[in-house]
């Protein structure tokens, strides 16, 4: 896995039944800039992630618990989505953003 700029803070979150991603707080740190890449492990219970919208019904790439999946640029860390791969059965994500920190 490579990794590429600073690393903001991992912060966990809980997969739902409707597709979400990053907070805009996280696409761009007001210290650090815009975001070029970010990890993802999943902690418990399977989830979905797409560029784009994940589903349920099976779009998007299926993560077990103890998965990784590094996330490369800015315009796919931007339309990054995660969802729960099964209805109420949620999953915990420890995500970790990486900025182009030109400090």
């Amino acid at each position: 896995m490579r990794m590429y700029g600073k690393a903001g803070s991992t912060y966990k979150v809980a997969s739902t039944d409707t597709a979400v991603g990053m907070a805009a707080g996280v696409l761009v740190d007001i210290a650090m800039g815009l975001i070029d890449s970010v990890s993802i492990a999943v902690e418990t219970n399977n989830i979905r992630v797409a560029i784009g919208t994940p589903t349920q019904a099976g779009v998007g790439i299926l993560l077990y618990p103890g998965d990784v999946i590094e996330i490369e640029g800015n315009s796919d860390c931007n339309n990054l989505s995660w969802i729960s791969a099964a209805n109420g059965v949620h999953g915990a994500l420890q995500i970790t953003p990486r900025y182009d920190y030109g400090g």
